[in-house]
C-alpha cells in the first residue's frame, strides 16, 4: 500500500546508508525500516502519539511535524501496526538533528507485516530496569531501590511484577533479568550505565537514545532489545518538556521521568502499551477512565490496586474460558463476577460480556487486587472500543443496582439496545435487551431541580449524576465538559430523596489548584448543596422517600377549606398581636436581660472581652500569660473535640489527605511511626512536594491544634518542611509553622510537633485546608509524616 503525507517518520537505518553534511545525513533512497509508535504522559494530563524510527542499535529517530491524528486514523483503521510494518522512505529523506525529515510530496510505502514483535501476554517475560549517570543528573534511587519498586526484592508489596502476576491470575510473569550477558553481570534486574552528556534542559530523547547505544555497548550487544525481552529506562530528573513516561507499542522499550520508575501504576500503564494495549478514556478525555491502569497513572509506590476493564481484559485473554461474544435477540440474562475474582466462577459466570462489534459490559468489583480501583467501584461498565487490537476503549456508562443504558451504537444493525444492572452484590446480573419497552407513564413533576457547574481548567475531567434514591433510576447527569464555562441543567421530578455526586478523574477537585470551578443544586428553588473543593468525588443527598401525609390531600378540601380561613385570618391577628406584646415583650426583658447581665457582666468584661480577642487570636504567647490567663482558660475554653486522625494505614489510605503532586506518595515500610505506612515528601518542588488536607470545616472553632510526627532523611542544613494552612479552599496558603535541619532536628529520629492555628472571624470556615510541604534541595531529601491529628477548640463567653 501506499499512502500520501507531506511528512511522515520512518525507521531503521545504517549509518551507512546516509551521506553525511555536517549533521544532516541523506537517506538510502526506498532505504526500508521499521515504525514504531510512540504513546507518552505528559504532566499537564494531556497525552500524545508520535511515530519514531527504530535503530538497529535500538535508539529511537522521533519523526518532526508528523500529524497526530494521522497516526491514530493510520493505526485505528488498521493500515499502520507498531513495530510490526516496515517504511520505505522516498527519495530526500534525511536525518537531522536526531530526527527523520521527509521531504513535502514525498510517497511513502507501508509494508505490511515485516517484523512481528511480543505480542504474547502469558508465560514468562524477563525485565531489565536502568538506572542512568549521565555528567550533570542521575536516576534518583539507588539500583536496590529501583529493584524493590519493580520486582519487590526487598519487600515492597506492589510493583510491576506482583500486579501483572495478579491481574493474570499467574498466567503473565514478569521476572528480572539475571545473569551473563557478553561478560557482564546483571543482578536482581537492575543495571546502571554512563552516559558522556549533560540531563538538563536536553529533550528526553537525546537521554533516551544515548542511555539504549550504551546500554547496548555495556553487554556488547547490537542492540539493548536483545538484552531482555523488555527494558525500562529510568531518565535522570531535568530534562526539557513536562513528561511522566511513555512506552512504545508492541515493542520493548518503556521509558520514565526518574521516580515514575517506581510507581506501579506508571509501570503497569507503559509496559501495557508494550503489551498492545492503548489508552482508556471516558467523554473527551483520552486518560479519563480511572476503572483500570491505562488511564491516569497516580504518584504513589503501593497503589491503586486495581488491574483493566472489560475492552482490556478481552485483548489480554486472560479469561477467555469466562468472557462471551454476543448478538442479543429479545430479552437475555447474564451473571457477571469481577475479574478480581475470576477464580471462584462458576457455572454461566462470565467477566466480560462483548456485545454486538464494539461494546463490553464488564463487573468492576471492587475487592482483592482491584480493592483500589479510582472508578466505578462495584459497578457494571458499559465501554465501547473499535477492532480487536490496539485501540483506545471508551467508558460510556457506570451502572448501580437498577440503572439502565440505551445505545444504538453496539448492533451493526443499529438497532435499540438496552443494557440493565438488575442486581449487584458478590456478582452482578446483568438483562441485555432489543425489546422496546413500553412508553412509561407520565412522571408527576413537583419540583425542579436546578444542577449548575462551572468546572476549573480541566473541564474534561469533570462529570455529575443525580440518582432517585427510591427509585435507583438515574435522572439527570453532565459532563465530561469541553470548556470551562458554565453549564445549568433543569428537571421537573417527584418530591422525593436524590444523591448528587460529582467526580473529578483527576482527584483534585474543580477549585482551586487549577482555577476557580464550582456547583451548586437547588430543590424547589433552595439551594440543597454547593460547593467546589473535594478530591476524586463528592455527594449530596436531599428530600425524602417517605409518602406525604394524606391531610393535605384529603381534608383540606372538606373541613379545613372554610374553617381555616376565618379563624386564622381574624383571630391570629388581635389575640397574637396584642398578648404577646405585653406577656413575652415586658416580662422577658427584665428577667433574663437584668439578672444575667450583673453575672456575666462583672467577671468577663474586664478580662475575657477585650482581652481574650487580641490574647487568643494573634499573640497567644505575651497577653494570655498575665491577664487573660485566669478568666478565659479556665471559664471560656472549652474541651479540644477530635476533627480527624489519620495514621495512613489500610483500608482508609490517605485518610483526610490528598498527594500534591509527583513527588509526594504514600509509603509502605519500616519508616512509619505507627504500623506501616506513612506520607513520604521528598525534593522542594512547591505542591508536588505537599500532601493537603480535604476541606474542614471550622466554623464552630476558633483554634485548630495540630499534631503530628516525622521523620527526615538526607536532609542538609538549611532544608526542612513547612505547615501551611489555606481559609479559601486552597488558591493562598499562610506559612503557620517551619522547621530547619539543625536548628529544629535532626536526621533520622522521631519528632512530635504541636502546633496551634487561629482561626480569623473574619475568613472562610469551611473551606478551611491545612497543608504540609517539603522545602528540601533533592530528591533524596526525604521527610516521612505519620499519625497526624487534628483537634478543634472553641472559645465561650460566660453566662
Amino acid at each position: 500500500m501506499r499512502y500520501w503525507f507531506p511528512i511522515i517518520a520512518l525507521a531503521g537505518f545504517h549509518e551507512s546508508c546516509a551521506d553525511k553534511v555536517g549533521n544532516i545525513r541523506r537517506i538510502e533512497e526506498n532505504m526500508e525500516c521499521l515504525a514504531v509508535i510512540e504513546d507518552r504522559q505528559n504532566e499537564d494530563h494531556t497525552e500524545e502519539t508520535r511515530l519514531d524510527c527504530e535503530k538497529p542499535d535500538g535508539s529511537m529517530i522521533p519523526v518532526s511535524g508528523i500529524e497526530e491524528s494521522w497516526i491514530k486514523e493510520k493505526v485505528s483503521n488498521g493500515e499502520l501496526h507498531s513495530a510490526v510494518d516496515s517504511i520505505a522512505l522516498p527519495p530526500g529523506s534525511m536525518e537531522h538533528n536526531g530526527k527523520v525529515i521527509v521531504p513535502p510530496g514525498g510517497n511513502v510505502e507501508i509494508r505490511q507485516g515485516a517484523r512481528l514483535r511480543r505480542l504474547a501476554v502469558t508465560g514468562e517475560k524477563t525485565v531489565l530496569a536502568v538506572r542512568i549517570v549521565a555528567n550533570d543528573a542521575s536516576t534518583s534511587s539507588s539500583e536496590a531501590v529501583i529493584r524493590n519498586e519493580v520486582f519487590g526484592i526487598g519487600g515492597d508489596a506492589v510493583n510491576l511484577r506482583s500486579q501483572y502476576l495478579a491481574c493474570s491470575h499467574g498466567l503473565l510473569k514478569f521476572k528480572p533479568k539475571e545473569g551473563e550477558v557478553g561478560g557482564v553481570t546483571i543482578t536482581g534486574g537492575v543495571t546502571t550505565v554512563t552516559i558522556n552528556i549533560n540531563v538538563n534542559g536536553v529533550s528526553d530523547a537525546t537521554v533516551r537514545n544515548a542511555a539504549s547505544s550504551a546500554l547496548a555497548a555495556k553487554f556488547g550487544v547490537s542492540s539493548a532489545s536483545s538484552i531482555a525481552d523488555y527494558v525500562m529506562l529510568c531518565i535522570p530528573p531535568g530534562t526539557s518538556g513536562g513528561w511522566i513516561a511513555y512506552a512504545y507499542i508492541n515493542s520493548w522499550l518503556s521509558v520514565y521521568n526518574n521516580n515514575w520508575c517506581n510507581y506501579p501504576s506508571g509501570q503497569m500503564h507503559e509496559v501495557g502499551h508494550n503489551l498492545g494495549l492503548a489508552h482508556s478514556g471516558e467523554g473527551s478525555v483520552t486518560y479519563g477512565d480511572q476503572s483500570g491502569m491505562m488511564g491516569y497513572s497516580y504518584s504513589n509506590d503501593e497503589g491503586p490496586l486495581m488491574c483493566f476493564n472489560g475492552p482490556k481484559n478481552w485483548q489480554l485473554g486472560w479469561f477467555d474460558d469466562r468472557s462471551i461474544a454476543i448478538t442479543p435477540v429479545g430479552e437475555e440474562t447474564f451473571t457477571l463476577i469481577g475479574a478480581a475474582e475470576y477464580d471462584q466462577a462458576s457455572g454461566n459466570e462470565y467477566v466480560t460480556l462483548k456485545v454486538g462489534d464494539k461494546c463490553y459490559v464488564s463487573f468492576n468489583r471492587k475487592v482483592g487486587i482491584n480493592s483500589g480501583t479510582i472508578e466505578g467501584g462495584n459497578q457494571v461498565l458499559v465501554h465501547e472500543k473499535e477492532g480487536v487490537g490496539y485501540g483506545e476503549s471508551t467508558l460510556m456508562r457506570k451502572l448501580s443496582s437498577g440503572g439502565s443504558y440505551s445505545t444504538t451504537n453496539c448492533l451493526s444493525s443499529g438497532q435499540d439496545l438496552t443494557i440493565t444492572a438488575v442486581s449487584i452484590g458478590t456478582r452482578a446480573e446483568v438483562k441485555l435487551s432489543t425489546v422496546q419497552p413500553p412508553t412509561p407513564p407520565p412522571v408527576a413533576c413537583s419540583k425542579t431541580i436546578e444542577i449548575s457547574v462551572k468546572p476549573d481548567n480541566y473541564p474534561g475531567e469533570t462529570t455529575w449524576t443525580l440518582i432517585n434514591q427510591c427509585t435507583g433510576a438515574t435522572v439527570l447527569e453532565g459532563g465530561p465538559y469541553t470548556s470551562s464555562d458554565l453549564a445549568t441543567k433543569t428537571i421537573c421530578v417527584p418530591d422525593e430523596k436524590y444523591k448528587f455526586e460529582i467526580k473529578d478523574t483527576y482527584g483534585d477537585g474543580i477549585c482551586c489548584s487549577y482555577g476557580t470551578g464550582f456547583y451548586k443544586g437547588t430543590f424547589g428553588g433552595v439551594v440543597v448543596f454547593e460547593g467546589g473543593s473535594f478530591g476524586a468525588s463528592k455527594s449530596h443527598e436531599f428530600g425524602s422517600c417517605e409518602v406525604s401525609s394524606p391531610p393535605p390531600t384529603g381534608s383540606p378540601t372538606g373541613s379545613p377549606t372554610r374553617p381555616p380561613t376565618p379563624a386564622p385570618t381574624r383571630p391570629p391577628t388581635p389575640a397574637p398581636t396584642r398578648p404577646p406584646t405585653p406577656a413575652p415583650t415586658r416580662p422577658p426583658t427584665p428577667a433574663p436581660t437584668r439578672p444575667p447581665t450583673p453575672a456575666p457582666t462583672r467577671p468577663p468584661t474586664p478580662a475575657p472581652t477585650r482581652p481574650p480577642t487580641p490574647a487568643p487570636t494573634r499573640p497567644p504567647t505575651p497577653a494570655p500569660t498575665s491577664a487573660p490567663t485566669p478568666a478565659p482558660t479556665s471559664a471560656l475554653t472549652q474541651p479540644a473535640v477530635v476533627i480527624f486522625e489519620n495514621d495512613f494505614e489500610s483500608p482508609n489510605d490517605l485518610g483526610d489527605f490528598f498527594i500534591g503532586g509527583v513527588d509526594a506518595t504514600r509509603y509502605i515500610g519500616s519508616n512509619a511511626h505507627s504500623g506501616e505506612a506513612s506520607i513520604r515528601l521528598r525534593n522542594g518542588n512547591g505542591k508536588d512536594s505537599a500532601m493537603v488536607s480535604d476541606p474542614i470545616d471550622v466554623s464552630v472553632y476558633d483554634e485548630l491544634k495540630v499534631k503530628f510526627h516525622f521523620l527526615t532523611e538526607e536532609f542538609e542544613s538549611n532544608d526542612g518542611f513547612v505547615l501551611e494552612y489555606a481559609a479559601d479552599g486552597g488558591s493562598n496558603f499562610v506559612v503557620e509553622g517551619q522547621w530547619l535541619k539543625a536548628d529544629d532536628f535532626e536526621n533520622g529520629t522521631w519528632n512530635e510537633i504541636k502546633e496551634s492555628i487561629f482561626i480569623d472571624v473574619n475568613v472562610s470556615t469551611v473551606r478551611f485546608r491545612i497543608r504540609f510541604t517539603s522545602t528540601g534541595a533533592t530528591d533524596n531529601d526525604t521527610i516521612y509524616i505519620d499519625d497526624v491529628k487534628v483537634s478543634g477548640v472553641t472559645s465561650t463567653e460566660l453566662a
